[in-house]
Order: structure tokens, then sequence, then C-alpha cells
């Protein structure tokens, strides 16, 4: 269950859509009303896929007694509307739905008592909205499943708030990958790292981690990060799994304003369960700079030297085989202060 790697993150960043790309060759629009990411958070259209809470009003018919008095008697209707009602939240409840991935979460991380995570997917609405059905995580103990609400969050949420883009809550609607990972980085924290998407079209694919922190003393397991990158602009929010930046997580957004930089923005896992802004800085790397690595792979000599973790000299840090471009045909190297690989056709 715990790979090198989360496999899910080594096309991010590099993407228009979902075609695996560079950073490189993205078409700046010509539309002058082109807004800030502040903005179109505000003004973008919210998904179909909402986490609603459904209710059923049934009405009780009065009966009038000698004594004046009246209480509810029982119609057909009624008892119909009852039996709706609770076919219906049979249909609502989440581990009824198709399960798109399950973990044994006693045998991943050395629970004290038995846990599971079930993520399941609601069915795809087929009529006219053409709704995708949204995502559910249901961590199952001692038999009993708790499901409750992750929505996509608007920015960084750190300690299980809540922050969504709608009034509903617009929840996840696709699943990338599962990943465990045990006393990991200098926190030593135990976590389930979920990869999950939003999705609204071949411009609109938001993509990003949750992560569950276990805490053993309590037995229990909290929600301590969950964030989203627009994969369009190849922004990137990354769960580092190994090295000195292990458990921590990296975000790059692109700036929209000449020269066309990237912020970077480094969330340091400081204690097992808490996220900390440790980093945040204007990245060297600019849009159609000429590199075919990944943004975050191109400024990792850069976070490291903020963070102490690396000098000029030292050997440039590991980027995974399976993460560098095909476009990549030269040996990387330092240029500018990047890690950089010539971008070649």
């Amino acid at each position: 269950m715990t790979p090198a790697a989360l496999p899910a993150v080594r096309n991010a960043g590099r993407r228009r859509g979902m075609v695996p790309q560079s950073h490189q060759g993205m078409i700046r629009s010509s539309n002058t009303q082109d807004q800030p990411r502040s903005a179109r958070d505000k003004t973008r259209r919210p998904s179909n896929s909402v986490l609603k809470k459904r209710q059923f009003r049934v009405p009780l018919l009065a009966q009038a007694h000698d004594d004046g008095s009246s209480m509810p008697k029982f119609s057909a209707t009624m008892l119909a509307l009852v039996f709706l009602t609770a076919i219906r939240a049979e249909a609502d409840d989440p581990m009824s739905f198709g399960v798109v991935s399950k973990a044994d979460l006693t045998s991943a991380l050395n629970t004290a008592t038995k846990w599971n995570l079930v993520i399941t997917h609601e069915p795809d609405d087929s009529g006219i909205d053409g709704v995708v059905g949204s995502l559910h995580f249901c961590f199952v103990h001692n038999g009993k499943a708790a499901c409750p609400d992750v929505c996509m969050p608007s920015g960084v949420v750190l300690n299980n708030s809540r922050t969504c883009h709608s009034q509903n809550g617009t929840a996840y609607n696709a699943f990338e990958g599962l990943s465990s990972f045990q006393t990991v980085g200098k926190a030593k924290a135990n976590l389930i790292v979920a990869t999950v998407a939003w999705t609204g079209g071949a411009s609109a694919f938001w993509y990003g981690p949750v992560i569950w922190a276990y805490h053993r003393q309590s037995d229990s397991f909290e929600r301590i990060f969950s964030a989203v990158e627009n994969l369009s602009n190849n922004g990137e929010v990354r769960f580092i799994p190994a090295g000195p930046l292990a458990g921590d997580v990296v975000l790059n957004q692109l700036t929209y304003s000449w020269p066309y930089r990237y912020d970077i923005v480094v969330y340091g896992l400081l204690s097992p369960g808490r996220y900390v802004k440790v980093l945040d800085y204007n990245g060297n790397t600019t849009e159609g700079d000429g590199n075919s690595l990944s943004v975050i792979d191109a400024e990792m000599p850069e976070i490291e030297r903020r963070l102490g973790y690396w000098k000029t000299g030292d050997l440039l840090p590991t980027i995974p085989q399976a993460a560098i471009p095909s476009q990549c045909k030269t040996p990387i190297r330092l240029q500018k202060g990047l890690a950089w690989c010539d971008w070649s056709r």
C-alpha cells in the first residue's frame, strides 16, 4: 500500500487538462478580462457535485377526538412517504455506493484497534445536467462507519477546518490514489494520503492531496491537510514521501503579472498532527522558460537551499525517473538557480 512515491503525483504540474506536459508551451489567453486566481475563486461556476443533506417533510393528518384533542393518524399516503424516505436514506448512505478503494489501516499503520478506510463514489447522473458523482471517505471502526463530509477547499485547509467553494460544499469527484506512511519525517507521523480531484471539463481539473493523521494515544484519525491547484495552469500540490522534506507538502501556483513566475509555498509537518507554512517565495521558474521539468522539481534546489538542506556544489536533489518528462533529453543540470533540462521535441 505504500509506494516509493505517490504515482498520481508524477504528472502533476506538467499537464494541460489531463495531457502530460511540462510547464512549457502554455498558450496565454488573449482575453483581457482574465482575472487573478483570488478573483477566479470567487467567480467561477460552482461544481454540480455538492455535499447536501437531504430532508423530507412528512405531513401528519389530525384526527379529532370526543374530548376535542387531536392526534396524528397514519394514512396510506404517510406510510408510503415513510417507506420511500427509508429507501432514499439507504440510497444516500455513503457505504451503499460503489467502492473505489479499500484499505486495511490496521495493517498499514499498526493501529491499536481494527480500522479500515472505504472510499466510495456516488453514481453519476446521466441526465441533462451530467452531474458527476461525489467521493465519500468512510472510516470503519469496530464495524461502524463514520463518513464525514470532505469538501474541496478554496485554499489550503489545515487541521480539519472546513472551507468550501460553494454554499453546499463542492465535493471531490475523481479518485487518483491512496498511500500510507508510517513514522514519516521528523515528526514521525502516521499518515494516510488520498490523491483526489474535482473535474468539471478539460479546462477545469483541480487536483491535490487529502491527508489524515493517526493518533495512537486516542486511537483516532484526524484530517490535517487538504489543498488543490488547477492543472491547466501547471499548478500542483505535492506530498513529499521521502528525503529531507519527507511528510511536507509543496505547492506552486502561477502568478498573473509579468514575468509570470510561480509562487512556491511549503507546509512543514512540525508535529504528528500539525502542518505549518514554513516557506513562501516567488520562484525563479517562469512560464515558457525552456525548462522541461515540472515547476516543483525545477525549484527543489532553491526550496532545499532556503530550508537549509542544500547548498551550491551539492548533488542536485533526486528526481524520480518516472517524473522526468519525455521532452527531457539532456542531463539535468543547475541553471539560473533551477534544476534544468532543455525542452526537446
